[in-house]
């Protein structure tokens, strides 16, 4: 049994980090040009939750949680002419962004683009797009300004001491000062899985990282780092400890605020002495 005016098949292009093991899921995209029924994907025989096309969502579509051989296999529905006008509309700098369950800063519709552009196709032929030049250029001017007005409501409601309301919008800075360097970058991002700040002390992390590399090292500066500098001097926020995380995947839990941090890692660098550097995980030579 096959699925009517489905073109192509693909695996979802995804990685995983030391702290996030490998996902024991088979996500595929079905491509599909036409229409793909609900009923067509039951009739596989695969038990399992099948939502119809549109059910999540213009972006996502809809999709298919399955179990396949002991495995459970994730369908998305790809439809080709939707893919294809995202796709056109990326390669001359245009996007949009939704508000999509999981996604804080929202989900930018050049994701089609680069799923085309990353996924492994399985079954049929898929086109590769670039990174277009004039998304690179177009899309870091608006996840910064993105970031730059969560950062002012925040800094508003900070004052008020509301600490929910501040703390969702640093984490919907942080993660759009990300996109901002990724897409300056030329880098797709499919997820904001790998770099999801749940709390404000990992925001402020990548919030200070987005400022440090402002100086030059991303195409498109972030020009919007500067109002980065009050997040880390919140009254009602402290942050007692932060974590360092080496090439090699070591964690280590430093002790002590971050000026304070910066300030015995400079004075480590100044000195030479690395025993001087504020490192605790039980038993560690350095």
């Amino acid at each position: 049994m096959k699925l009517p005016d489905a073109v192509a098949v693909a695996r979802v292009s995804g990685e995983t980090t030391a702290a996030e093991p490998a996902r024991s899921e088979l996500p595929l995209l079905i491509y599909y040009r036409g229409s793909i029924k609900a009923d067509d994907v039951r009739a596989l025989g695969f038990e399992g939750e099948v939502s119809p096309p549109g059910a999540w969502g213009r972006l996502l579509n809809g999709g298919a949680s399955l179990e396949v051989e002991n495995r459970r296999v994730e369908l998305f529905y790809r439809d080709l002419e939707v893919v294809e006008h995202w796709v056109a509309e990326a390669t001359e700098g245009r996007y949009e962004r939704d508000e999509v369950d999981s996604w804080v800063a929202g989900m930018p519709t050049y994701l089609l683009a680069g799923e085309l552009a990353t996924a492994e196709a399985l079954a049929g032929e898929l086109s590769r797009p670039e990174f277009p030049d004039a998304l690179r250029e177009s899309a870091p001017r608006d996840w910064e300004r993105v970031a730059a007005r969560a950062l002012e409501v925040a800094e508003g409601l900070a004052a008020r001491g509301d600490v929910a309301a501040c703390t969702g919008l640093l984490a919907k800075a942080a993660v759009a000062a990300a996109q901002a360097l990724l897409a300056g970058r030329g880098e797709w991002a499919l997820s904001e899985a790998y770099r999801r700040p749940p709390a404000a002390p990992r925001a402020m992390r990548i919030l200070h990282t987005a400022r440090s590399r402002s100086s030059g090292r991303s195409r498109v500066p972030f020009r919007g780092a500067k109002r980065c500098a009050w997040a880390g001097r919140l009254p009602w926020l402290p942050v007692g400890y932060a974590e360092v995380r080496l090439l090699n995947g070591d964690v280590f839990t430093v002790e002590g605020t971050l000026d304070e941090l910066e300030g015995k890692l400079s004075d480590a660098a100044r000195s030479g002495q690395s025993r001087l550097l504020p490192l605790s995980d039980g038993e560690v030579e350095y």
